[in-house]
């Protein structure tokens, strides 16, 4: 994407984020008028990822943010992206120490089971 969102300076850097914190995304400044944050399982904004995460006004006006509540449940990768614009933000890693189940979105959405897929589970790690 041409636009990015300006994060501690970077534009669209990988985010970490650790579980037990809550992080707030601040989107009142008018330049983010027109480009709503949200949170998603790809990167091709197939499915959201809504547990844990609220938003709040207009981006681009006063008050306007979206926060997410990171607990041992949320995905270990997630991406945040403008619901408007394809590809403007990037990878969120969330450090966890809890196994959830090994699956995957492929590009349509659809989850992958590797754990009951051996074919799935060599082509995951030829692409790897």
């Amino acid at each position: 994407s041409s636009y990015g969102y300006l994060l501690n300076a970077k534009v669209a850097p990988f985010i970490d984020l650790k579980v037990g914190n809550t992080y707030r995304f601040d989107q009142s400044d008018s330049s983010n008028s027109g480009h709503p944050l949200l949170f998603y399982y790809d990167p091709g904004k197939t499915t959201q990822f809504s547990t844990g995460v609220t938003t709040n006004g207009t981006p681009g006006s006063a008050g306007a943010y979206t926060q997410i509540v990171v607990s041992d449940t949320t995905p270990h990768i997630l991406y945040y992206q403008c619901s408007v614009h394809g590809y403007m933000g990037n990878r969120i890693g969330v450090n966890s120490k809890t196994l959830q189940d090994i699956s995957f979105v492929d590009s349509t959405g659809t989850a992958i089971n590797f754990a009951s897929n051996a074919f799935a589970i060599a082509q995951a790690v030829a692409l790897g």
